[in-house]
């Protein structure tokens, strides 16, 4: 399928391999993330499943390119919708391990 094909059907969908290209760069998922949000794109499938099965890969990056490239999803005027993918996905808490404390400590409290 060609670039103006997925434009017309809203699909946001790596180019090449996307086993590939995140093991190769991991903050590409951020911005398949951030694309999504800011255009209200749906992510294809297969560059979805990629994204789950490589999200952990994150943690390999630099903390200041993973940074730099979440202020992007803030101030792109779609924070909500990234936050949520971000959420949704895991991403977030891969990215911010300290954002999960909070549901840990909930999930402890609710175990009798």
């Amino acid at each position: 399928m060609g670039g103006l094909e997925d434009l017309r059907q809203g699909i946001i969908r790596c180019i090449g391999d996307p086993e590939e290209k995140f093991i190769q760069d991991p903050v590409r998922m951020i911005r398949v993330i951030r694309h999504a949000a800011r255009t209200g794109f749906r992510i294809e499938e297969k560059t979805y499943r990629s994204l789950l099965t490589h999200v952990e890969k994150l943690r390999l990056c630099s903390p200041a390119r993973v940074r730099d490239e979440f202020l992007r999803e803030l101030r792109e005027g779609s924070a909500r919708e990234s936050i949520r993918l971000m959420t949704e996905t895991g991403m977030l808490f891969v990215c911010f391990p300290l954002f999960s404390l909070p549901l840990r400590m909930k999930s402890a409290r609710n175990v009798s």
